[in-house]
């Protein structure tokens, strides 16, 4: 039934980052999106194999060992976890190695130097090698994006396809993503990414997609403000804000602690007592009446009836009830 069923794409949009591919595996794996069955055929790739459509296929139930679209694409180059191939204006003779090379048959280079270390020239890289000339300008950092180092290497065809793969396994089972764009249309804002789709906000990526991979580069999570603050940083900062707050709400008491201390409850204390000329003269008027009683009275009440307890209760047990009682007693 799947061969006869009409061919659609799993998404329509452009794949950014690797964080972008994780959300559209997890949007299949939960049902949100659907993995598609088999190859476009021959008749369905004109409509299929265009800018915006991404392919999404499970190798095992599939069967697809190998993804064709009757396209000449040049050899593949890294961009981070994802292949990058870039359309060529005709295919490889056959038996020839493919080896960059410029428009012409002739080398990139001039004068023994490299191409990519030339100045910058005003034509932009789209639109191929200039007119009596044999190398072309240098991409921008946001072109490098979007065709990696498939710069002038080959002869690509003016405005072709770019084709952006990448590949998880889940469970055992290899999982393909496949996708197409035109680089102008990327710059021109007309693919949507996959944060953009109602369907797919609030999609987050399973542990296993995260952190199960034998990816080349760190997930990019910075570069996607839009899916970090609308339905995954969310959760994060869920979970680290209780941390957060208690250290500052502790911070400001410690430092309320100290201002506390040298409050008139603990000031007064270091004042008297590195004073002694303040209380010398309150001791040599001590031997005077009126203050020696005061002074008497207040440590005595203290301390005398527990010195006068004291021997109380150690001289009956030395010398026993009869002698100490009836001598104190008579």
């Amino acid at each position: 039934m799947s061969g006869t069923m009409p061919l659609q794409p799993t998404f329509y949009g452009f794949i950014g980052d690797t964080t972008d591919a994780l959300i559209i595996f997890e949007a299949c794996l939960s049902g949100k999106l659907f993995h598609v069955p088999r190859r476009p055929h021959d008749r369905e790739r004109q409509d299929l194999i265009k800018s915006g459509n991404i392919f999404v296929y499970e190798e095992h139930a599939s069967g697809i060992k190998r993804w064709t679209d009757s396209i000449s694409w040049s050899p593949s180059r890294i961009l981070g976890n994802y292949l990058l191939y870039r359309e060529l204006e005709k295919p490889f003779p056959p038996g020839e190695k493919k080896r960059a090379r410029g428009r012409n048959g002739k080398s990139t280079t001039q004068s023994g130097g490299i191409t990519k270390s030339r100045p910058r020239n005003s034509v932009p890289f789209q639109t191929g090698l200039e007119h009596g000339n044999e190398y072309t300008t240098v991409p921008s950092d946001d072109e490098r994006h979007l065709v990696g180092s498939l710069v002038d290497s080959y002869d690509f065809k003016e405005q072709g396809l770019v084709k952006k793969t990448i590949s998880i396994t889940y469970q055992g089972v290899p999982h393909h993503l496949v996708s197409y764009y035109h680089v102008e249309d990327v710059k021109a804002g007309l693919l949507p990414s996959p944060v953009d789709d109602p369907r797919l906000r609030g999609v987050v990526p399973r542990t296993e997609l995260l952190t199960g991979q034998n990816f080349r580069a760190p997930i990019e999570e910075a570069q996607h403000g839009t899916y970090l603050s609308g339905a995954y940083m969310p959760n994060m900062d869920h979970q680290y804000a209780p941390i957060g707050f208690p250290t500052h709400t502790q911070q400001p008491a410690l430092q309320q602690q100290p201002q506390q201390q040298p409050q008139p409850q603990h000031q007064p204390q270091l004042q008297y007592q590195p004073q002694p000329q303040q209380h010398q003269p309150q001791l040599q008027y001590q031997p005077q009446q009126q203050h020696q009683p005061q002074q008497q009275y207040r440590p005595q009440p203290q301390h005398q009836p527990q010195l006068q307890y004291q021997p109380q209760a150690l001289h009956p047990t030395a010398h026993g009830y009869p002698q100490s009682y009836g001598q104190a007693w008579w």
